[in-house]
């Protein structure tokens, strides 16, 4: 049986290897953080954005008209702001950036 491994290195200079089964799509894979690739790529576009006006991708590719909305979407946070810099300053309160490895500050 063929495993494939997603290996991401953090800030820390350390790798994280996560083992990925056959049929698992890498965007459902759960990570260390307990959240999904996916998500882990959409909290860091969402960063990005925030700290310097730069987008990732389009975040239309999302399914969601910006990162914001494809952020609220995996929440289920009724008292999550709804634009990005207030959003973005919640989950940094709320600890969200603290579970990741490269959110870490």
């Amino acid at each position: 049986m063929l495993q494939c491994g997603l290996t991401i290195e953090t800030n820390k200079g350390e790798e994280m290897t996560t083992i990925i089964e056959p049929g698992t799509k890498i965007a459902d894979t759960v990570l260390e953080s307990g959240l999904t690739f996916q998500q882990e790529l959409l909290l860091q576009a969402l960063k990005r954005e925030v700290t310097t006006g730069m987008l990732m991708t389009n975040p239309r590719y999302t399914g969601f008209p910006s990162f914001t909305k494809a952020v609220l979407n995996f929440l289920q946070d009724k008292k999550a702001p709804k634009t990005k810099k207030n959003l973005y300053n919640y989950l940094v309160k709320q600890g969200v950036y603290d579970k990741i490895s490269w959110g870490k500050k």
